[in-house]
């Protein structure tokens, strides 16, 4: 049992390259309407691109701010515990007054401190 499409063969073949040359020719058309889709788009990628530069300028800026305050914040930090206790020391003393009480009360923080540090070497020493 033969099946043979000999006559529309050729038929098969004719409508075969005018689809594809339909096809082409659509592709063609898109293509072609690229670049103007493109010059349009340009105006608005500029913007977009000068966003971005922008937003990373100002990123940069609030990292750069951010390390500034950082370290303002990190002497704070350590300045903090020895204002306290020289305030506490001002307070709990009635003979200390005004800008001399104060500077004794630092003197004394410091006699302090250096005493306990030497009784914690001691202690070291002795473990």
């Amino acid at each position: 049992m033969e099946f043979s499409l000999y006559p529309f063969n050729y038929y098969i073949l004719y409508f075969s390259i005018g689809l594809l040359l339909v096809f082409m020719v659509l592709t063609v058309k898109k293509l072609l309407t690229i670049p103007k889709t493109l010059a349009e788009s340009k105006p608005l990628l500029d913007v977009i691109s000068n966003q971005a530069k922008l937003a990373s300028l100002k990123t940069e800026a609030m990292n750069e701010k951010k390390k500034e305050t950082e370290k303002y914040t990190k002497i704070l930090a350590a300045a903090a515990p020895v204002l306290l206790a020289v305030v506490s020391i001002y307070k709990k003393n009635d003979d200390y007054k005004g800008v001399n009480g104060m500077v004794q009360a630092v003197k004394a923080y410091i006699r302090n401190d250096s005493a306990e540090k030497k009784l914690i070497r001691r202690i070291r020493k002795s473990i």
